[in-house]
């Protein structure tokens, strides 16, 4: 019996892409195996020659270098915790992975359903959180991660709707649909701005007849949202407190996590204004404490916003290579969007999600929401910059995407 490496590989990625997706966040770290897992299969993937080089992964590869180059700078500069290699090293092993989608390209439907399936699963696993009322629903340690990572398998799954396919429909509706209630029942304020914003630029890109069937379905999500968070005494209590904390900044009072926000933005750009081309470094961050009204001092150790986190850490370098990190997929993924189209719109609506949650918190170094940024993204430029002819076509015509 012969061994048929090409065939092999092929499914081995399709496993993978599907796994990913579907361990993501419902099995505490298992997105890390997978990920691990990708490196492994790659890296024997090197000895039978069965990766794939071109333009888009040495730019890729570029910018993952030149995102990783300050923060190592800071490493050897402040002698710090060898943990703090994590986020560097973690971009640079996606690379091998990326070579071999290329040669071996997902296909969109074991990706976008394993997205699915994963939030399928984590509303489950989240069920007992929710039916015990509890003020914030989120698994592992912070709903700030948790509800940043839903929001980006929410857009990821948005190409699943669609009339021709309707067993598909209902399966990607449904997961949508989980997904949003977990984003609403996790308090977490930045995803409410982000995903409203996501799902819009979506909706605005599809075609006519497309964007009013979508609109409509959003409309009713919208509404079934707002009735829950009125329903939902603990919600209702989150609402109220952040319509008093904005009254309570118009009258000078910062003492609330919005007005402790604003202080960390103002405090961590001036921080960087000291040291603008490389940044201060992580252990040197007196300036980003936050007094109290009554007198309390608390320390942050960061600003809770990626731009203005990198240019304080990091300086200009440190800002511009954050930039071009999160901006340079979409570009390379936008430049080749006639390839399919749905797909394309749902990736800017998955990074436009980032670009928004990374104002208000910090998402590259997050756990979840890096690797999904991660895997997603060279999932993505594998599916619209791979040479098989077969890639190349609209899944609306019925052939693999």
């Amino acid at each position: 019996m012969n061994f048929d490496a090409t065939k092999t590989f092929n499914w081995l990625v399709q496993i993978m892409v599907f796994a990913f997706g579907a361990s993501l966040l419902s099995v505490y770290e298992s997105h890390n195996y997978i990920a691990v897992a990708m490196l492994i299969v790659a890296v024997v993937a090197l000895f039978l020659r069965q990766l794939s080089w071109n333009k888009t992964a040495l730019i890729f590869s570029l910018l993952v270098v030149f995102y990783c180059l300050p923060i190592l700078f800071l490493y050897l500069n402040d002698m710090a915790n060898i943990k703090f290699l994590e986020k560097p090293l973690g971009a640079l092993l996606v690379i091998p992975p990326l070579a071999l989608f290329l040669k071996h390209p997902p296909e969109k439907k074991y990706f976008e359903t394993g997205i699915a399936v994963g939030l399928i699963l984590v509303f489950f696993i989240a069920l007992p959180q929710i039916v015990s009322g509890n003020y914030r629903v989120y698994l592992g340690s912070n709903p700030i991660p948790f509800a940043m990572t839903i929001t980006g398998m929410v857009m990821l799954c948005l190409p699943m709707l669609k009339k021709r396919n309707v067993p598909k429909t209902i399966f990607g509706g449904i997961a949508i649909l989980l997904g949003l209630f977990l984003i609403v029942v996790s308090g977490t304020r930045a995803a409410y701005v982000a995903a409203p914003i996501g799902l819009f630029v979506y909706v605005a890109l599809l075609p006519g007849k497309k964007k009013r069937y979508l609109f409509s379905g959003i409309a009713l999500t919208a509404v079934a949202l707002i009735i829950t968070v009125n329903v939902n005494p603990t919600l209702q209590q989150r609402a109220d407190y952040t319509i008093s904390a904005i009254s309570e900044i118009r009258n000078g009072c910062m003492d609330s996590s919005i007005g402790t926000r604003l202080e960390l933005w103002n405090d961590g750009f001036n921080n960087g204004l000291n040291k603008p081309w490389l940044g201060t470094g992580y252990n040197d961050r007196q300036d980003l404490d936050v007094i109290k009204s009554d007198g309390e001092q608390k320390t942050y150790d960061n600003a809770h916003n990626e731009y203005v986190d990198a240019f304080s850490a990091r300086g200009i370098f440190g800002l511009a290579s954050t930039l071009l990190l999160l901006i340079g997929p979409l570009v390379l993924i936008w430049k080749k969007r006639s390839r399919d189209p749905n797909l394309a719109y749902a990736a800017l609506a998955f990074y436009v999600s980032i670009y928004v949650n990374a104002c208000f918190n910090l998402y590259l170094w997050r756990s979840a929401p890096w690797k999904l940024f991660l895997i997603a993204s060279i999932v993505l430029l594998a599916i619209f910059h791979s040479r098989t002819d077969a890639q190349n076509e609209n899944s609306e015509t019925g052939t693999p995407a």
